[in-house]
């Protein structure tokens, strides 16, 4: 039981100190691709699907050549938005 706690603490430190790694160095914020992503997500999650051409595919930045997966990987994550907002 004792070895499993130290692997979870030095594994906490790892990624801890891999988080922090040249932090001021990165830059913050979300790129438009990534911030497009996120906007198409939520419109998923509200029922806009004006944006897919079909199940497969879907215009991003004016290009029509990315699959969903990315969308469909990042509802989850706004799924429970609206309940967020309000408090």
């Amino acid at each position: 039981m004792n070895l499993k706690k130290t692997i979870k603490v030095l594994i906490f430190i790892v990624v801890f100190s891999l988080l922090i790694y040249k932090i001021g160095q990165i830059p913050n914020g979300l790129f438009c691709d990534e911030a497009q992503i996120g906007v198409s997500a939520y419109n998923v999650i509200q029922g806009n699907f004006s944006e897919f051409i079909n199940p497969f595919f879907y215009r991003h930045l004016s290009t029509y050549l990315l699959g969903t997966l990315p969308i469909i990987a990042t509802v989850p994550q706004f799924w429970d938005y609206p309940n967020i907002q309000q408090g």
